[in-house]
């Protein structure tokens, strides 16, 4: 049955929600009536990470063609690095998927890092969540690239993507992450070019597990390969069987709610005791030797918390 079309009043809305969540994160309001709740939800969540220049972009848009020829109802969200001068995300992603910008059944938006180095946006868990709610399925998330840090993409999304590419050895930084050892599927994207195979090779001795999901793909050129990552995905969720995806999806919100309760904590007690100079004066103890660090830190938290830890 084909997916019902959003109406332009409802998409509208949906980036209105999506921009109060932005703004809200920026502000540090994690809390707020613009987040939305949303139950276990059948919308699949997958994650596209890779180096820049890898082609995560060109891959994401020939996966909403795929999708698209399904009937399926797609959201994009492109976490691009912020602007400088703005704070705002620079548009390079969802100029990329500009053939699909006419579509009522796509719905794209572009992030700002922001800063963050896990290459993910504050907003982007509840932005997954209100386009899930609006009935978008699949969603997929685009981070800004890969590092040794990078590797929110696991806390947030149900599936996990890495595209490399021939030439540009970022898989070592992948592989100093563990980020191959956490991924679902790697695709090698620009798979016509010298050193695929040198690649492909590469990749399996740095995967820790017996059976690395492998796929080349050349998405620049005719989408070689992209049917075969549809159905690689396709196979991947399938195998997700019900108990599993749940465990997943609880893990990756324990986490959420640990980050978000840390984030609690350094914008009210931490910044309340760090204004009245506490953390300056012990600073300057450690400093000057009259206290060792774990000393001060335990009377960090007494003074945030009025007991010890």
């Amino acid at each position: 049955m084909t997916a019902p079309i959003s109406s332009t009043a409802e998409r509208v809305a949906l980036a209105r929600r999506i921009s109060a969540i932005e703004r809200q994160a920026c502000d540090g309001g994690d809390a707020l009536p613009a987040a939305p709740r949303v139950a276990a939800t059948r919308s699949r969540v997958l994650g596209i990470t890779g180096p820049p220049g890898a082609g995560k972009s060109t891959l994401v848009d020939a996966l909403i063609g795929r999708y698209r020829a399904r009937a399926c109802r797609v959201g994009v969200l492109a976490v691009d690095p912020s602007s400088p001068v703005h704070g705002g995300a620079v548009l390079g992603d969802r100029i990329r998927m500009h053939r699909h910008a006419g579509d009522a059944g796509v719905f794209i938006r572009s992030m700002g890092s922001r800063g963050r180095t896990d290459g993910l946006a504050p907003a982007v868990r509840d932005a997954t969540r209100a386009l899930a709610a609006a009935g978008y399925d699949p969603i997929l998330v685009e981070t800004v690239g890969v590092g040794q840090t990078e590797l929110g993409i696991v806390e947030c999304c149900d599936l996990r993507v890495l595209v490399l590419a021939p030439a540009w050895g970022d898989y070592v930084q992948a592989a100093k992450a563990g980020l191959i050892d956490l991924v679902d599927l790697v695709v090698v994207n620009k798979a016509d070019l010298p050193g695929a195979d040198s690649l492909v090779n590469d990749l399996r001795q740095s995967a820790r597990r017996d059976e690395l999901e492998i796929v080349r793909a050349s998405a620049e050129r005719g989408e070689q390969g992209i049917v075969e990552v549809g159905l690689t995905l396709d196979r991947l969720w399938a195998a997700l069987a019900a108990e599993r995806l749940a465990a997943r999806r609880l893990e990756a919100a324990a986490a959420e709610l640990a980050n978000r309760a840390l984030a609690l904590v350094a914008r009210g007690p931490l910044e309340r005791v760090t204004a009245a100079g506490t953390t300056q004066r012990l600073a300057a103890a450690v400093r000057d030797g009259t206290l060792s660090a774990s000393e001060a830190a335990a009377l960090l938290y007494r003074d945030m918390f009025g007991s010890s830890p």
